[in-house]
């Protein structure tokens, strides 16, 4: 246990700010922009509360790239208080850019996944640093949660070690994923651990607009429970709707018009 970074994180009731949050757009500008509610945040909106609120994040930087429409996510960023980096090559280059120690935790996030909860998030720093982790994941195959609560936690010199450049400008050579360590439903809490059930059959990535109609449904109804953004209430969720496991492999071909889903902008470019 490392205590100069955790105050009874166990628990979760008293934890101090120690994360570096990356936020990584990977060409999915477009998609930070849109929102799962007509009248509600945009994606980014959504990813960066989900890192303020689990308690763990004292800084948050979303990378972009380099296109119009990245400005505009790094206009959004702007406003919502938070840095934005563009036309890097990945979060190793964005580290060095930003000069992060190797010893930094940091909490990589995706547009592909506005569903995460903060608690999630939280567990994932939790076990990096209570269980002697190099890499703490939520994505590595057991199914316990539902995909598309998808996030990493690591140290910085992990990232630094998996591409290494052999000079300046020189070519990347991938390393190996160091102890990876996936969540277990103990550490993600009572609600999960109760439960005792697999999740994976439920699919709750933002790819593209298909994708639309059941997270906008599923943060409708979530929006009405006490606490929204809780695990347990959307684990109860799913319980309650299994006619929902797999159905946008059923909707993958429509495409609803783009402006009436993603709250009025645009929508993907042809």
């Amino acid at each position: 246990m490392q205590d100069n970074d955790r105050q009874r994180g166990a628990t979760g009731d008293r934890v101090r700010p120690v994360a570096l949050a990356l936020l990584e757009m990977a060409g999915a500008g477009e998609r930070a922009l849109w929102r799962l509610q007509p009248e509600g945040p945009t994606v980014l909106e959504r990813l960066v509360r989900t890192a303020q609120e689990s308690g763990w994040v004292q800084r948050t930087v979303v990378l972009a790239a380099s296109g119009p429409i990245d400005e505009e996510a790094c206009a959004e960023a702007r406003r919502l208080g938070v840095e934005c980096l563009r036309g890097l090559g990945g979060a190793a280059e964005a580290l060095r850019a930003l000069a992060v120690p190797p010893e930094q935790v940091v909490v990589r996030l995706s547009v592909r996944c506005p569903l995460l909860c903060p608690e999630v998030l939280g567990a994932a720093v939790e076990s990096l640093l209570s269980g002697g982790h190099d890499r703490v994941s939520t994505d590595l195959g057991s199914g316990v949660l539902p995909a598309g609560l998808d996030v990493e936690a690591c140290r910085a010199r992990c990232l630094y070690s998996e591409w290494k450049e052999a000079a300046e400008g020189g070519p990347r050579v991938a390393g190996p994923r160091s102890r990876a360590h996936e969540l277990a439903p103990a550490e993600l809490g009572p609600a999960l651990e109760r439960s005792g059930r697999y999740y994976a059959s439920f699919r709750l990535y933002l790819e593209g607009p298909e994708d639309i109609p059941l997270l906008r449904t599923v943060t409708s109804l979530l929006d009405r429970q006490v606490e929204p953004r809780a695990l347990g209430s959307l684990l109860r969720l799913l319980d309650l709707h299994p006619e929902w496991r797999h159905t946008i492999q059923h909707v993958i071909q429509l495409r609803p018009p783009a402006a009436a889903l993603l709250g009025g902008h645009s929508g993907p470019r042809e």
